[in-house]
């Protein structure tokens, strides 16, 4: 970016780039590219095309206004970029959010946007979502919202095309196109230009096995779970089996 566009940005902004740029040099690791021609089925696991592609389900999540609305009714109309995150964690998350934050700053095409969907409902409430939001100074065109509890192990396992059991979180990033259909699994850490190159062909064409051939190297490396991130597995897990499980696509009473 030039010079004289970075000194006009506001001071927030400029922080946040900054920081970006960082995590871009420092985190980045030189590993041998995995192919993705191989598209993955709605239910099949792994990362690359989503064949055929998956209606988002309709329960419900909680944006950072409490205001309540089905994850499908978020999605549509926009092609969208979704991550897992928790604002407790401090090994992976914050590398996430380095990455939706270069996104989001310099959007690759004029209608995506971007969703962080918390997997700590118990311990993020609407103003810790928000406070999350703002420590990247995130424009508009990136939210963040809370599934209820008994539905954050069938929403990741949805969105990774395999059962979550307790390993809820996932550096993963999810594409979704204007249909609220789910068209890619991104691998693990992805780069933010990565990223911003899938958004920008699905919003202008969809998505071919032409398009993805080959991901890059991950953004970051995933480091061993804190106390902190276990004792939330522990804790959700918990919440879960006390909750019973839920069907998807139904909306859970209460």
């Amino acid at each position: 970016m030039h010079p004289r566009v970075v000194a006009t940005m506001h001071p927030g902004r400029r922080r946040v780039l900054a920081a970006v740029g960082s995590l871009t040099a420092s985190l980045a690791l030189p590993v041998r590219a995995q192919s993705s021609r191989t598209p993955s089925a709605g239910g099949g696991g792994g990362h690359g095309l989503v064949l055929p592609r998956a209606p988002a389900p309709q329960w419900p999540v909680t944006d950072v206004a409490g205001r309540r609305a089905a994850l499908a009714a978020r999605l549509r109309g926009r092609v969208t970029a979704v991550q897992l995150i928790f604002t407790g964690c401090s090994s992976t998350c914050p590398v996430q959010g380095a990455v939706f934050a270069a996104i989001a700053h310099r959007p690759p095409a004029p209608d995506i946007r971007l969703l962080s969907l918390t997997v700590d409902p118990l311990g993020d409430d609407p103003k810790q979502l928000k406070a999350w939001l703002g420590r990247f100074d995130a424009p508009s065109i990136w939210s963040a919202a809370a599934p209820q509890v008994d539905q954050v192990e069938p929403l990741s396992g949805f969105l990774r095309g395999a059962p979550a059991r307790t390993d809820t979180h996932s550096t993963q990033v999810f594409l979704f196109d204007r249909d609220a259909r789910l068209a890619f699994r991104t691998v693990p850490n992805p780069t933010p230009e990565h990223v911003a190159d899938l958004l920008k062909q699905l919003a202008a064409h969809g998505l071919s096995a032409r398009d993805v051939l080959v991901d890059p190297a991950p953004f970051g490396q995933m480091s061993e779970p804190t106390a902190q991130e276990r004792e939330v597995q522990r804790r959700h897990a918990e919440a879960a089996e006390h909750q019973g499980p839920s069907v998807h696509g139904e909306r859970s009473a209460g």
